[in-house]
């Protein structure tokens, strides 16, 4: 399965609160299932320090789990799993070509004349707020389903 059709197809298992609206409470959701997820696999290597074993498969199995959250906020966000692949890519790249793999920091000693990959992708991603609005990073730009948006602002 290609990442594009998993994208899709797993959108019928988002079975929870506001599922699939873009929302604030949509993107909470999902990037605390995230970094829960993100925890049982650290637990699972934590196993292997400290009784010396391993289970491949219930690891793999919370990869899988991660990679489900990841995928969801990468498509309530409007972004594909493979722009998004390629969008970091090109930032490593990037990193690569100026020596700067190691480091702290996304944002390290960009060149202002360079356009990176962050620069040419962001206007398309949606960030929901707590107003059920959406900021597009690109421009500022409000946009909503209802019109209760207008006043309330992005942030």
């Amino acid at each position: 399965m290609d990442l594009k059709d998993y994208q899709t197809q797993i959108r019928k298992f988002a079975i929870y609160p506001e599922a699939n609206s873009s929302s604030f409470i949509e993107m909470n959701y999902l990037v605390l299932g995230l970094v829960s997820e993100a925890g049982e696999v650290a637990g699972k290597l934590k196993k292997l320090i400290r009784d010396n074993s391993f289970n491949e498969e219930a690891y793999l199995q919370e990869l899988g789990d991660v990679l489900w959250y990841l995928t969801r906020i990468a498509d309530t966000c409007g972004i594909s799993v493979e722009e998004l692949a390629e969008m970091n890519y090109l930032k490593l790249s990037e990193r690569a070509m100026k020596g700067k793999l190691k480091g702290n920091g996304d944002h390290r000693e960009r060149d202002s004349s360079t356009t990176t990959a962050q620069q040419t992708t962001t206007s398309s991603i949606i960030i929901p707020n707590d107003q059920g609005c959406s900021y597009s990073s690109s421009g500022g730009d409000c946009s909503s389903s209802s019109t209760s948006c207008g006043d309330a602002g992005c942030s």
